[in-house]
């Protein structure tokens, strides 16, 4: 759990120390696995879009200034 501000550091290591080992786990295929961000600063900073790249991590094009897309928060605010 992340107290602070998210930057592209405590990204990153979200990304080595939670996602990976979980996508290993729970996923057998991963040529057909994609991952899906916003824009938000620390997802577009170069080490993480280096880092999707060096690991072969595909990411969902996100458009600029798309409306929130994320169903879940829909439901929170009920």
């Amino acid at each position: 759990m992340y107290s602070n501000r998210m930057n592209q550091h405590s990204y990153l290591d979200v990304f080595e120390n939670r996602l990976i080992p979980s996508r290993d786990l729970l996923i057998n295929d991963h040529s057909d696995w994609f991952y899906q961000q916003d824009n938000a600063p620390c997802h577009k900073a170069g080490l993480i879009t280096h880092w999707f790249s060096k690991n072969s991590i595909s990411v969902m094009p996100w458009p600029a200034r798309s409306p929130d897309l994320n169903p879940i928060e829909r439901i929170w605010t009920s």
